[in-house]
């Protein structure tokens, strides 16, 4: 594979720095001064140029995947040739990827919301009758905000047929994260996908994933017949809610799964107990009064009390005039405390109203 120094140009675009390399692609970010936009840019092998009908095949999967447009997928701009070299023109996410991440714990809102997204992603591109076929931490891109964008839709399909005619019975994409139906070459759809998804849920959840081995043969072949190790095994704290929506995206049967990406989604963020908001400053200071209203009654009601057990031995007056002497007072008290209260309680309810917590 040639490697392109800093300053090359391919049409538009000049090269700054190499920021990654496949087996059959080096990523680089470049720029496009034009628009003075940064890009990322990806170089196929020259030797996959030699073939005529690769060339034709990316040249149509690079025309599909420039028509999605949605926010959780990552842009494909321009695609060209160049003195014999293919590149794809995408959008340049500064982050890094989710495998960059996934050396730090995360908690379960943050995996919920980037799994999430990637599910609105495949959701999106499955209804445009195109499966990504190599969803896997690398491939999730993450921006400012913990933002995930799924990246290289496209080129697993471009590179596919060529795989099978050097290694027949072999499908592309990665075998740690690959269905069954992909590991055994069989035809695949979007549960394929979320199958995929659903080992990058069950990595992020337990710090692995759950078939591993020596070689991508024995890892496939775990993959097609040995049952899912339960996440709760080697991280007790998984709700059953949560294990079990692991379990059914990478159930082995495609029917057994979820049928779409918005089925996997909603599933997981019911599973995920989401934090409560945390109140404003203004509803904190009416709790706070009322609070303080409240203990003030309760410790005058004491005062009271025992200043009249002082009183009652000592008493001149009949039990009557005492307690006719009294109730004015009372009376008082308990109206302006009611009074408090009530206006207290309806600005609540006007805080709630306008979303106010």
């Amino acid at each position: 594979m040639r490697d392109l120094k800093p300053g090359t140009v391919l049409g538009e675009f000049r090269i700054d720095a190499k920021i990654g390399e496949g087996g059959m692609a080096a990523v680089y970010r470049a720029t496009q001064p034009s628009l003075h936009r940064t890009v990322a840019i990806k170089v196929l092998d020259t030797a996959l140029q030699a073939d005529p009908s690769f060339v034709a095949r990316f040249r149509r999967e690079a025309n599909t995947i420039a028509k999605l447009m949605h926010p959780n997928i990552v842009p494909v701009y321009a695609f060209g040739e160049v003195e014999n070299m293919l590149y794809l023109v995408m959008g340049y996410v500064p982050g890094g990827s989710l495998a960059d991440r996934m050396t730090r714990p995360m908690d379960l809102q943050t995996i919920g919301r980037i799994v999430g997204q990637v599910a609105d992603a495949l959701d999106y591109a499955h209804k445009q009758g195109i499966v990504h076929r190599d969803v896997k931490p690398a491939n999730i891109l993450i921006g400012e905000g913990d933002w995930a964008v799924l990246s290289d839709f496209g080129i697993a399909r471009m590179l596919e047929g060529r795989l099978r005619l050097t290694q027949p019975g072999i499908g592309l994409g990665t075998p740690e994260y690959m269905s069954p139906e992909q590991g055994l070459s069989d035809e695949i759809d979007g549960r394929s996908d979320i199958y995929s998804l659903g080992i990058v849920l069950y990595e992020l959840l337990t710090g692995q994933v759950p078939f591993d081995a020596d070689t991508p043969f024995a890892i496939l072949y775990k993959q097609v017949h040995e049952p899912l190790p339960l996440p709760s095994k080697i991280r007790p704290s998984i709700s059953s809610a949560l294990e079990n929506v692991v379990i059914r995206a990478t159930a082995k049967r495609p029917e057994d799964r979820y049928q779409t990406a918005e089925q996997f989604k909603l599933a997981l963020e019911a599973a995920i107990p989401q934090e409560a908001a945390p109140a404003s400053p203004v509803v904190k200071r009416i709790r706070g009064v009322l609070f303080d209203l409240e203990s003030g009654n309760e410790a005058a009601n004491r005062g009271t009390g025992a200043a009249r057990a002082e009183r009652r031995p000592a008493a001149s007056k009949s039990a009557v005039e005492a307690a006719s002497g009294s109730i004015p007072i009372v009376i008082w008290a308990l109206a302006a405390l009611a009074g408090v209260v009530g206006l207290a309680a309806i600005v609540l309810l006007m805080l709630n109203a306008f979303g106010i917590r």
